[in-house]
């Protein structure tokens, strides 16, 4: 019986870590979008300075040609 209690504990907290780590990468991921979203707005001159991505590559590929 004491064997029994013991594992279903360890289950118990196994399973209260894995959605602890869960929900740890969803609010860090949320955040990173958060951020990404705020940088849509900064002119083109300090997305580039920062190394943030380019979000309006097909507008850049207008001007070139």
């Amino acid at each position: 019986m004491w064997t029994l209690l013991v594992w279903v504990n360890d289950k118990v907290i196994s399973g209260y870590q894995s959605l602890e780590k869960r929900y740890l990468e969803h609010k860090a991921k949320k955040k990173h979008g958060q951020q990404m979203m705020r940088s849509r707005q900064l002119p083109e001159y300090l997305r580039r300075d920062m190394g943030l991505p380019p979000y309006n590559t097909q507008s850049q590929e207008e001007k070139n040609t």
